[in-house]
């Protein structure tokens, strides 16, 4: 059965499969072709069945029927050919239109037209393709960009800070009091310590504290196991 291919300017492409021995076309539901456009009339044309093929007949339609770009009243449908109703065109396709080969030079001028048609449809449709790729890279760079950070929170900062203020005290209070078992040391020992390269006891660097952060207490206390324990100090607001 032969079919016609409706290239629809704004839905894309529709295909109906002829039969019986009449089929309406128009831009109303009720037709058995229906062509939703604005230059289509509500009944345009019918498909009409005559002698063992088919042949196309305006209804008085408002923008005409043309068939291969000539306007017709009437006209026979032996074989493929391009159809319009208004502005809206249509590929009719013969039933034999895949077994005969093209044997004049209106069907291949028709095959060539379509070939372009379908290399401009795809050409469109690779670069929207193209522009929906870039639209997903573009949002997954944001996405990486406004991604939540672990140490965004201030608790979690006031936290982290006041455990890393701890340790420093910490090794601070250590370091002092290796300083006052060497001080001992050498005050027991007195002049009786060698000062050669193989028992050369040198004075022990202090360390320089810098001053405590504000909101963090200077003087952290010891835990149950023996490590020190931050506190966090909050300061009133004033009314």
């Amino acid at each position: 059965m032969p079919k016609l291919l409706i290239k629809h300017p704004e839905k894309g492409d529709l295909t109906f499969t002829i039969s019986g021995n009449r089929i309406s076309v128009g831009r109303r539901a009720e037709n058995g072709i229906q062509i939703n456009h604005g230059t289509v009339s509500g009944v345009h044309a019918e498909i009409v069945a005559v002698n063992g093929h088919y042949l196309l007949r305006d209804l008085g339609s408002t923008n005409h029927s043309f068939v291969n770009g000539n306007q017709v009243t009437e006209a026979e449908l032996k074989g493929s050919c391009l159809i319009t109703f208004g502005t809206v065109e249509c590929d009719y396709i013969a039933e034999d239109a895949k077994a005969a080969a093209p044997n004049s030079a209106g069907d291949l001028d028709i095959l060539r037209k379509n070939v372009g048609i379908l290399r401009a449809q795809n050409d469109e449709l690779l670069a929207k393709v193209a522009e929906q790729q870039n639209q997903i890279e573009i949002l997954g760079s944001a996405k990486l960009l406004i991604r939540p950070s672990g140490d965004g929170d201030a608790a979690g900062l006031k936290h982290k800070l006041a455990v890393v203020t701890a340790e420093r005290d910490a090794f601070a209070m250590r370091n002092k009091a290796l300083m006052d078992e060497l001080a001992m040391l050498r005050a027991s020992y007195g002049s009786g310590l060698r000062n050669d390269d193989d028992h050369d006891i040198k004075d022990t660097v202090r360390i320089k504290l810098l001053p405590t952060p504000v909101g963090v207490d200077a003087s952290p206390s010891i835990g149950a196991a023996g490590t020190p324990t931050p506190h966090i100090v909050v300061a009133a607001a004033s009314h």
